[in-house]
């Protein structure tokens, strides 16, 4: 796990695009949560269970127990 903060607005579009296969990263931005995984940026306003359901479901689509996204997804 690495912690970090960046001012970077296009950050998590930059880090799709450098990330290894199979990896993934999620970060907060204001209300924001981000999941990204190569080429592709997920995200969801916190608090919105529609979005967050979304999202959930494309991590089970890509493998990602829930238990993993669950605690990333929080």
């Amino acid at each position: 796990m690495i912690w970090f903060t960046s001012n970077t607005s296009d950050l998590p579009e930059r880090l799709s695009k450098v990330l290894i296969d199979g990896w993934f990263a999620d970060m907060k931005a204001d209300n924001i949560k981000y999941i990204i995984f190569k080429d592709v940026v997920l995200k969801y306003t916190i608090g919105n269970a529609v979005e967050k359901e979304a999202a959930l479901s494309e991590c089970r689509r890509r493998g990602i127990p829930d238990n993993e996204s669950s605690y990333h997804l929080g």
